[in-house]
């Protein structure tokens, strides 16, 4: 027998026992980490770059090799935002909670083994927020005013705050207050609400507006203006519509035999046709909004009101 070839292989077989259980017996996992960085030239701008510092400490790392790596990353930023990205920006400016405040932002990694790690910080955001909403109906006839309820959040300094009417018309106002406007025309008009404020706790003068104009916050404060005619649809007899609001059709109850006419909301008409008592009406042709019918049985007028609201 060799012997010089049974030491050898001996001991390759004992390094290869050990090089196993020292990795088992590790069980490296991914220390989760990350900073960050305004990317903004002042505290105007309050956009926020994330860097991922995320690593994983193992044998095979220290060897110079990568046994496992970091595949996955899952931000969640705190204003409702998300991203996948392993070194994201988000955007505190316009915040979906529409007012400045603290904000946690969690990052959880995953490694391509399957072993995670997740880390949060809390960072603050600072500025002004305005805030309104509509005190009357949003729903009215040409030549009728509107109140808007001044509702921003304190700290404010020397504030001036501009509305926008959505009518080509605007306004400034140095006190928080209820605002009125008066519309000329028919349509939909959006409405918002700017406000140029000290940043809280420095002279840095910065301006917001609610609900962002920059279409940053999702969520819309709409007026919608209507001709005389159906004002005058609005205040005859009640017709039984549903479901409302409604997909492709909807029924149309307790009339027989009468004339149907479907109107938008600036009062032109869509549809006519006759009616017979509890009939299916197709709308998969409407676009998604408000509309309104009117039924004509004999001298008497009814009027219903329904909502196309097809999701794809």
């Amino acid at each position: 027998m060799n012997l010089k070839y049974c030491a050898t292989l001996l001991l390759i077989v004992t390094l290869g026992q050990y090089s196993a259980f020292s990795q088992i017996s590790w069980n490296p996992r991914p220390v989760a980490g990350f900073t960050l960085v305004w990317d903004g030239k002042s505290d105007c701008d309050n956009k926020v770059k994330f860097r991922d510092t995320s690593k994983i400490i193992d044998p095979c790392n220290i060897a110079g090799d990568s046994c496992d790596t970091i595949i996955q990353w899952k931000w969640d930023f705190g204003d409702g935002n998300i991203s996948i990205a392993k070194n994201p920006i988000n955007d505190y400016t316009h915040s979906y909670w529409g007012e400045y405040s603290y904000y946690t932002i969690n990052l959880k990694v995953r490694t391509k083994y399957g072993l995670t790690d997740s880390t949060s910080i809390t960072i603050y955001i600072a500025g002004p927020m305005p805030k309104f909403k509509v005190k009357s109906d949003t729903i009215i006839e040409v030549g009728d005013t509107v109140l808007f309820e001044n509702i921003t959040l304190d700290p404010i300094d020397k504030p001036v705050w501009v509305w926008h009417f959505g009518d080509s018309h605007s306004e400034s106002d140095t006190y928080r207050r209820v605002m009125q406007h008066q519309y000329q025309s028919t349509g939909k008009f959006n409405v918002y609400l700017g406000l140029f404020d000290n940043v809280n706790g420095t002279s840095i003068r910065c301006y917001r507006s609610y609900p962002d104009s920059a279409g940053f916050n999702k969520k819309k404060i709409t007026i919608t203006v209507i001709s005389a005619t159906i004002i005058s649809i609005l205040n005859a007899n009640r017709l039984t519509i549903y479901p409302n609001p409604a997909n492709d059709h909807f029924i149309a109850q307790g009339l027989l035999n009468s004339e149907m006419v479907i109107y938008d909301i600036l009062g032109k008409e869509i549809i006519r046709k006759e009616l017979i008592d509890s009939e299916s009406i197709d709308i998969s042709t409407l676009n998604n909004g408000a509309y309104f019918i009117r039924c004509n049985l004999g001298s008497k007028k009814y009027h219903g009101r329904f909502i196309k609201n097809c999701r794809p």
